[in-house]
């Protein structure tokens, strides 16, 4: 499996037909794959962002494929895309695979990609998540709705810390 695919940010909302589309072409190849003897947990991985797009229930297919994972790699690999997933529209639950996706693979990761898959998962912390959830986002706006959201935690926090007691002023 490719270590590299942990880094990517593998939920860019797309349209139910081109979800269609990358379904149909990630079977064929995933034929082709099975006939040649290669691991399929990519393309698998493949189907469940088309489906997840083309408005499927894939809770079934994560636990599926999670439990079909022989090594950390794999494991990871789906816990960060589903997690993406749900992070995309907000959904609960979206950090919780984030988290565990993230742990797995801490030992995988370029040095690079740590950080800042690292970086990314503090600031879409931030989000607030919900049971239904919110229309898809792409990555960049999410995380600039989390920056705000931080700039105006962190303003608030600082100014709760200045005591409005005169006290404070004159000792």
């Amino acid at each position: 499996m490719n270590t590299s695919n942990l880094a990517i940010w593998h939920a860019t909302p797309m349209s139910a037909e081109d979800a269609r589309e990358l379904l149909r072409q990630t079977q064929s190849l995933q034929r082709e794959a099975y006939l040649r003897a290669e691991d399929s947990m990519e393309y698998r991985v493949r189907e469940l962002i088309a489906r997840y797009w083309m408005g499927r229930d894939v809770d079934g297919d994560v636990r599926s494929m999670l439990g079909s994972c022989t090594d950390p790699a794999c494991s990871s690999l789906v816990s960060l895309v589903y997690g993406q997933l749900l992070m995309s529209r907000k959904i609960s639950g979206a950090m919780e695979y984030l988290r565990q996706g993230f742990q797995l693979a801490s030992g995988l990761f370029a040095a690079a990609d740590y950080f800042t898959v690292m970086r990314r998962h503090e600031l879409l912390a931030y989000l607030p998540l919900s049971a239904h959830g919110s229309a898809a986002m792409p990555l960049e706006d999410l995380l600039r709705e989390a920056a705000v959201i931080k700039r105006l935690q962190e303003a608030r926090n600082t100014r709760r810390r200045i005591s409005p007691d005169p006290k404070d002023t004159i000792g």
